[in-house]
């Protein structure tokens, strides 16, 4: 059993050996760096939707505001012309726009906390990017370093 130990992890080192000899720093940076913006595609894309919902939100709110305003009006109309079932219709009518109202100013709130959750995570993307981006100019610099250092040397 031990031996089968000792094997596997003989094993397992020669590969991971070979696998960061493998590994190339810079395209690892350059892979960060791409999944870094397709994140961040993502996460705008997503914002923008939340945005696209919000005014859809405040769109159909002034509309059911309108709406309660002329189901108020026609209550009044109707008390005066003495129907009094058509004021009752009306001011049922008037209730229901105000239940929706609520409702949509409930989902807004929501949406407003959703969408300053993803424009904290946005800038968190973009100061990893932004990051990612420095490191791999700083690798740039030191490989261009290193290559002239062998080039004098081998002069």
């Amino acid at each position: 059993m031990q031996m089968f130990k000792r094997i596997a992890d003989i094993f397992n080192s020669h590969v991971n050996s070979a696998l960061d000899k493998l590994e190339d720093p810079a395209k690892m940076i350059n892979l960060m760096i791409t999944e870094l913006e397709e994140t961040q595609s993502k996460a705008r894309s997503s914002m923008a939707a939340r945005k696209a919902e919000q005014v859809s939100l405040e769109r159909e709110k002034a509309e059911l505001e309108k709406s309660l305003l002329r189901w108020d009006d026609r209550a009044k109309l109707a008390i005066t012309n003495g129907r009094e079932d058509l004021a009752r219709e009306a001011l049922i009518e008037k209730n229901n726009a105000k239940a929706r109202i609520k409702r949509i100013e409930e989902l807004e709130t929501n949406l407003q906390t959703i969408l300053a959750s993803q424009s904290s995570q946005l800038t968190q993307i973009a100061d990893k990017l932004k990051e990612v981006k420095d490191k791999q100019q700083i690798l740039v610099q030191r490989a261009r370093s290193a290559k002239e250092k062998k080039q004098v040397a081998e002069t």
